[in-house]
């Protein structure tokens, strides 16, 4: 259980910086980006399909397209 460990550091940041990467590369981690792209990908398709002009609808496939590049660039930062 963490609660117990004593001497527990967490380094948070929301991209991984190579100083961190070089000095702690033995130890396990915990990466948030590994887990929230799900969640940037709705927010994104949601996003383009609501902005959409209501004369001229967002193709799916073309929602679809876009939000994965977004997601895929945004490589795990939600802000």
């Amino acid at each position: 259980m963490l609660s117990r460990i004593t001497d527990l550091k967490i380094c948070v940041s929301s991209r991984r910086w190579l100083v961190f990467e070089d000095k702690f590369r033995s130890l396990p981690k915990l990466g948030l980006e590994d887990h929230n792209y799900d969640n940037i990908y709705s927010y994104a398709f949601d996003k383009l399909v609501a902005c959409s002009p209501s004369n001229e609808i967002i193709e799916t496939d073309t929602a679809v397209q876009l939000a994965t590049r977004v997601t895929r660039t945004a490589q795990g930062v939600f802000l």
